[in-house]
């Protein structure tokens, strides 16, 4: 959810949910139902039907992972290895490296990463992030 609302559709998603509040308590008193039904709708457009609907997405993706996951880090790059499949990403392939507030994702593509969360990174978060930024700068 932070990356929906930190981007630029979240910023234009929370101006409409303010100008929706705005609506529905400005025209509330003098509509009629089916005008009361279509502003509560706008209201909850944005804050609670597409973040369960990216909350749904999410948890599908998930779903997918391969449940036995190695992501290995060395002087080569970036190693990754489930049951079936072994893979290397070479330094000079990641595309960007991104520090969250619980997480770090590793950009492989513009849309493809893999996210190593807090709990997989533990105290070692601020000196890993270091030896990534080390390892990709060109």
């Amino acid at each position: 959810m932070y990356g929906i609302y930190s981007s630029m559709a979240g910023m234009t998603n929370s101006i409409f949910i303010v100008a929706m509040i705005v609506l529905t308590i400005k025209f509330w008193s003098s509509s009629n139902l089916i005008i009361r039904v279509l502003l509560l709708f706008g209201v909850s457009l944005f804050t609670i039907i597409q973040p369960l609907l990216v909350y749904l997405r999410a948890k599908r993706q998930v779903s997918i992972l391969p449940k036995d996951m190695y992501i290995g880090f060395n002087k080569i790059g970036v190693h990754i290895e489930t049951k079936t499949k072994t893979s290397v990403i070479k330094w000079k392939e990641i595309k960007g490296i991104h520090k969250m507030k619980t997480m770090i994702i590793l950009y492989t593509s513009d849309k493809e990463g893999y996210i190593l969360t807090d709990k997989i990174l533990g105290s070692g978060k601020s000196k890993f992030y270091q030896y990534l930024i080390n390892r990709t700068k060109k």
